[in-house]
């Protein structure tokens, strides 16, 4: 393939994108930059146009601060930059953080994926940055909270469910079952499913980063997408949750879901007749602190990963989510213990029961950890919680925190 097709394929990417807009902006009116060549850039590492069009969305926020002050455009602030004499691009980025946080008061995250893009840009256009003055500026970053989710108790995901239409219904419980990020769910084509096995597998590459994505799907989820498959006449390459893959399949997928999560009585129904039309949209209830429902769709992709690590090994969970660095380990298995392992999650993210069956808990639990069931009192059960709690908090720090926490606990052992 050549290297205009392979610019061209990516375009048609990026159009698919329900925030292409951002990379439309800067390609339209900065044409002084290869907007192409430097999404190029990005997407080799990760494979996501989504990470593309975040990047894209934190330039467009950079260049409107630019803008306001004495440059026409980015194009003349980047050329300043470039023939810096005085630190310029440091005063820039640490201008921009204000810019995010007081101006627009966007939240942490947001804040810190606007200040890597243009890091990013820069780097792209040979800017050259002292990496210990960068290191400043990453210093006096808002600090993200951690999201309190929650997720439902068994009997909300079933009025969820019996709210929603046929499709969302089948979209939220292979969420549900798999796991999956709610972007690689909405572009599962019937021909992803292994419908001859038992389990039926899905077996697809992760849309993030192209890493091999298995999931398995209760007999529940299979009669849903079953019918879907009939009722809508689906082929073999047709998507299952859509008529085709755009830049706004998933955000339609959300309101949906959104709906059916506010007529299960969990958030209101608002008529909306603003553009001549009446549509109806979903106020649903919040997380504390943040603009995501508190039933959220990655709520169950985090419900199936904290119940799988407790019935198969971290291993196996990890690498049914496509990372990378599982997929040797949980690939050397044959597929007939693969599914054993599917069996025991799917009995276990199951939302058909109120309460897991205790006995069936302590067996899952003594058999991955290699001991007799005999031994797991209520209190050791109790211990492995906690245990397992704290070691997902550890997972989730940032690697210098982490390093931080070891040399504290080596001193004080050695004491």
């Amino acid at each position: 393939m050549t290297a205009q097709a392979t610019y061209d394929k990516l375009l048609a990417e990026i159009a698919k994108n329900e925030d292409h807009k951002y990379f439309d902006i800067l390609a339209k009116n900065e044409k002084s930059i290869d907007w192409l060549a430097f999404a190029a850039r990005i997407y080799r590492k990760s494979h996501s146009t989504n990470t593309i069009t975040s990047y894209c969305k934190g330039i467009v926020e950079f260049r409107s601060m630019v803008m306001q002050g004495t440059y026409a455009s980015l194009g003349s602030a980047i050329e300043q930059v470039k023939g810096q004499t005085n630190g310029l691009a440091y005063k820039m980025l640490d201008d921009f953080v204000t810019w995010c946080d007081a101006s627009r008061q966007f939240r942490p995250r947001t804040t810190r994926n606007s200040f890597l893009a243009v890091v990013s840009l820069f780097g792209f256009l040979e800017i050259e940055l002292n990496d210990s003055k960068l290191d400043n500026i990453r210093k006096s970053l808002p600090t993200p909270k951690d999201l309190r989710d929650e997720y439902p108790p068994n009997s909300e995901i079933r009025a969820i469910d019996s709210a929603a239409s046929l499709t969302i219904k089948g979209y939220r419980q292979v969420i549900n079952d798999t796991g999956f990020e709610p972007v690689d769910a909405a572009q599962l084509q019937v021909k992803d499913l292994r419908f001859n096995e038992e389990p039926v597998r899905i077996n697809k590459d992760r849309e993030k980063t192209g890493k091999l994505l298995e999931g398995f799907l209760s007999a529940e989820t299979v009669e849903t997408l079953t019918q879907i498959i009939r009722v809508e006449n689906k082929g073999q390459n047709d998507y299952l949750f859509a008529t085709n893959f755009t830049g706004h399949t998933l955000k339609n997928l959300r309101e949906a879901y959104n709906l059916a999560v506010a007529r299960a009585g969990f958030g209101e129904i608002i008529k909306d007749t603003r553009k001549g039309s009446t549509r109806y949209r979903a106020r649903v209830k919040k997380i504390d602190g943040h603009v995501f429902g508190k039933y959220h769709l990655k709520v169950y992709k985090k419900r199936w990963f904290t119940i799988a690590v407790t019935v198969v090994p971290v291993y196996v969970a990890q690498a049914m989510l496509g990372r990378g660095a599982y997929l040797d380990e949980y690939y050397i298995q044959p597929l007939e213990k693969r599914q054993e392992f599917g069996r025991k999650i799917l009995k276990a993210v199951s939302t058909l029961t109120v309460k897991a069956d205790k006995a069936d808990i302590v067996a899952s639990v003594a058999e991955t950890l290699g001991i007799d069931s005999s031994t797991l009192s209520d209190e050791k059960l109790s211990k492995l919680r906690e245990a397992f709690s704290m070691a997902g908090h550890f997972l989730r720090m940032p690697n210098d925190k982490l390093q931080l926490v070891s040399k504290i606990l080596k001193e004080a052992n050695a004491q």
